[in-house]
């Protein structure tokens, strides 16, 4: 069980020196792997269940802010986890917790994936903010984060397109009933992230974040560095 979190932390290791880009194509590769391991794990007779378990993201993530809280329900959904959340206090002050509930595998790769993308989606932004700043003298309140609305619908779709593409991930991809079960007695954050549609409406006021936050995050042919290196 530890090789394919071992196998995922060295793709996102190989991706952070990449482009934007590249790192989304490693989210999603991630799901791949993390996916394929439970078919083949399905396969073997006799094996034994994992114990249902809750794992907490670093302070760097905070559920405050509205984009990571839409992740968090993303990266729950496609990693086969329940999304929790909870308030903790530092000396700098309060955040949301977000919390991953489900088997060890799952929920600790569960969270990797979120500090991975919260780190990349905030240094994606402030280039973009900043490369904004040096083209043009328009108004950059609001952009940011425009521009991680987009990100975010760029890597839920991207997980979604490969549950389309291929069935026996999205047979494998719901969430097990035991962790449905554990979950019964935690307050669970109700936001639902928004379809494209959706989140293009309410950006259409600074359409250039969105789009560049988009565009970052979607996967691009071509980029198939990781893809080749990560092969089975």
């Amino acid at each position: 069980m530890s090789d394919i979190r071992e196998r995922i932390s060295k793709l996102l290791e190989m991706a952070d020196s990449g482009t934007e880009n590249e790192r989304k194509v490693a989210m999603v590769k991630a799901q791949e792997l993390l996916l394929k391991y439970h078919i083949e794990m399905a396969d073997v007779l006799g094996c034994r269940k994992e114990d249902v378990v809750e794992i907490q993201c670093s302070s760097a993530v905070n559920l405050y802010i509205a984009w990571e809280q839409k992740l968090h329900n993303i990266i729950a959904n496609n990693f086969r986890c329940e999304p929790l959340i909870v308030s903790v206090k530092y000396k700098k002050g309060k955040v949301k917790a977000a919390i991953f509930c489900g088997t060890r595998t799952d929920a600790e790769t569960a969270r990797s994936i979120m500090e991975y993308a919260v780190a990349t989606g905030r240094r994606g932004a402030d280039h973009f903010i900043a490369e904004f700043r040096k083209q043009t003298k328009m108004s950059c309140r609001g952009i940011g984060t425009d521009y991680l609305d987009g990100f975010v619908e760029g890597i839920s779709e991207g997980f979604h397109d490969q549950l389309v593409e291929n069935n026996k991930y999205a047979l494998v991809a719901i969430v097990p009933e035991e962790v449905k079960e554990h979950c019964k007695s935690y307050e669970k954050s109700q936001f639902i992230a928004p379809t494209l549609a959706e989140a293009a409406g309410y950006a259409a006021v600074n359409r250039f974040g969105f789009e560049d936050g988009y565009d970052a995050s979607k996967y691009k042919p071509g980029a198939k560095g990781l893809e080749t290196e990560f092969a089975e």
